[in-house]
């Protein structure tokens, strides 16, 4: 949870799992999965962009360790833009 916000965000992170399990879950997650998620997939799975297609949450690709970096970039990606003061400075 965002301490800030209260904002939470659900993380998968799919490396080694049955490519059935991984095809189960990118059929459920469109119409039971939680309003805001991130999925971090390895390319061991070889999943397909067209069984992504549903999908409305980015998604973090790696091919042997997810780079922290980049998914927090993705997690920042569901704050809400700063309140602007209108000052100029």
């Amino acid at each position: 949870m965002h301490r800030t916000t209260g904002l939470d965000v659900f993380i998968e992170v799919l490396g080694f799992w049955k490519k059935s399990s991984v095809d189960r879950l990118l059929r459920l997650i469109p119409r039971l999965g939680p309003p805001r998620f991130v999925l971090v997939i390895s390319d061991r799975l070889k999943v397909d962009e067209g069984s992504l297609g549903e999908l409305k949450g980015p998604i973090l690709r790696f091919k042997e360790i997810p780079i922290a970096p980049e998914l927090a970039g993705l997690l920042d990606g569901f704050l809400p833009p700063p309140e602007s003061s209108g000052r100029l400075f």
